[in-house]
């Protein structure tokens, strides 16, 4: 229970405040009780004790309307104000909190995990060896959420900037390729069109992958329709070693090159069209972040830049 005094020894429960604006709102104690998660019985139980907390009448009610007294309509501005300070002094405190902070919670696809996170990880554990950080692999949709509500302080992965609630910032540009199985002629092509790729049969990842998504999308927006697919291989340790066993080709992120261990397995670069996914941090726009980040963003954007670099000059050989 979440008590205020409000002056002369009345102390009033805010959650009754809470279920008072839901009903002034709604002008409803039905629609009021979907609302606030509670039973009608709940509600209207909630307005009465308010009513005698205060000692007054704050709703006309008829079998039809629910209307407010002028007592009530003084105490919804008084409500609503009271409700918005306490919530953005609550978000002040945790946001400070969460800013002193000696721990770092990422969220990022496997792909990243496995490739740019254990060099900065390492470097930043040397110098830093108070703060703890952790890592946890996700589907894009989940990674999403997570930034998005707090669970996680920031991401990093191949998210195309366009959610209002988020902010990106650009580390690399990634390649996406195609993986043939060697048993198709068409793993010894120098490239492949989109086209010729979609006329194999294919092992996709499900509809939550930014990779598959743009993948589908650039196929759509050509008007080529794929043939045979194999879909609900969510993670790269289902989707490789089908394609390693000569069950369909695929479309991969380059970085990290995790399809390597796999001898069965060749990547081909795509063209007509070329496709390339924008890895990111991303963070919850507004946010503050633990004071942390400030040493841990600036290695992230080095070792990014030089994979990119180590990328370039291995693209120049070639």
């Amino acid at each position: 229970m979440i008590v205020t005094n409000i002056g002369s020894g009345l102390a009033v429960n805010l959650n009754l405040l809470q279920v008072f604006v839901s009903v002034a709102e709604c002008r409803s104690f039905k629609q009021a009780s979907e609302t606030c998660g509670k039973s009608h019985s709940a509600v209207s139980n909630g307005i009465r004790q308010l009513e005698e907390q205060l000692q007054t009448r704050l709703f006309y009610r008829t079998t039809r309307t629910v209307d407010l007294t002028d007592q009530g309509r003084d105490l919804l501005g008084f409500a609503r104000s009271a409700l918005t300070e306490l919530g953005d002094n609550l978000h002040r405190v945790h946001d400070a909190s969460r800013c002193r902070s000696k721990h770092i919670s990422i969220a990022c696809s496997i792909s990243i995990s496995g490739t740019l996170l254990p060099a900065v990880v390492k470097k930043f554990a040397a110098r830093y060896p108070e703060i703890t950080i952790s890592v946890s692999e996700l589907p894009i949709a989940r990674t999403i959420a997570g930034i998005a509500n707090g669970e996680y302080d920031f991401g990093i992965g191949g998210v195309c900037p366009g959610n209002q609630a988020l902010e990106f910032e650009h580390l690399i540009d990634d390649p996406i390729v195609a993986l043939i199985p060697n048993c198709m002629a068409q793993s010894r092509h120098a490239n492949i069109t989109m086209a010729e790729l979609c006329k194999l049969p294919l092992v996709m990842m499900t509809s939550e992958s930014i990779t598959q998504r743009m993948f589908a999308a650039a196929a759509k927006e050509r008007g080529i329709a794929f043939g045979r697919v194999y879909d609900g291989a969510l993670q790269p340790s289902l989707l490789l070693p089908m394609v390693d066993a000569g069950v369909g080709a695929t479309v991969f992120p380059s970085l990290g090159e995790l399809w390597a261990s796999y001898p069965n397995v060749t990547a081909v670069p795509i063209v007509e069209p070329a496709l390339t996914r924008k890895v990111s941090i991303v963070t919850a726009r507004g946010a503050r972040l633990p004071e942390a980040t400030r040493h841990l963003f600036p290695m992230l954007r080095r070792v990014a830049r030089q994979w990119g670099v180590s990328r370039a000059e291995l693209n120049a050989v070639a």
